[in-house]
């Protein structure tokens, strides 16, 4: 089981990484503890089997912080097969990904004719939208890179409004 965690400063990121015992046995719980010394970004937990042949079973992963350590911040954790949130999660990803897609396309077309302020303020509304999209779902641990990813588009947005405001 590896933890990668992404540091918000840009440091490289880190793993930590804790083995099971090979062979055949019963369950075993094994557990990473971190320090983080930077303000961490995103954390992704891996799983991985490395034998030729064989099975490995994992269940109830759970991923919190000290400020909480009763929310699991994994969606779909216990692998189990009917997951109401994970099907909503489902339904509305390849209409969150058209949404993008649309974004992308209009942001294009804006640099190659007439980029302005009011402009950029419109795309930041519509990024605003594709947000309450997942939040309001109740998704967010479904969907943490895209949330993430539209946080750094809105502040990106924000300063290349600023700078043609400015330019102006």
């Amino acid at each position: 089981m590896h933890l990668y965690l992404d540091y918000q400063d840009g440091n490289w990121p880190e793993v930590h990484t804790v083995s099971f015992s090979s062979g055949t046995h019963d369950w075993e719980k094994k557990s990473i503890t971190v320090n983080p010394t930077h303000p961490i970004k995103t954390a992704l937990v891996l799983l991985e089997f490395h034998q030729p042949q064989g099975a490995a079973w994992f269940d109830d992963i759970t991923l919190t912080t000290g400020n909480d350590r009763k929310k699991n911040l994994l969606a779909a954790s216990s692998f189990e097969d009917k997951d109401i949130h994970a099907d909503e999660a489902k339904k509305i990803s390849s209409e969150y990904e058209a949404h993008v897609q649309m974004f992308i396309n209009e942001i294009q077309t804006a640099i190659q004719t007439n980029l302005s302020a009011d402009l950029i303020s419109s795309f930041e509304l519509k990024l605003e939208k594709l947000k309450s999209l997942i939040i309001e779902k109740g998704l967010e641990a479904y969907f943490p890179r895209e949330l993430r990813d539209l946080n750094d588009a809105l502040k990106k947005l924000n300063l290349s409004k600023r700078v043609l405001e400015v330019s102006l």
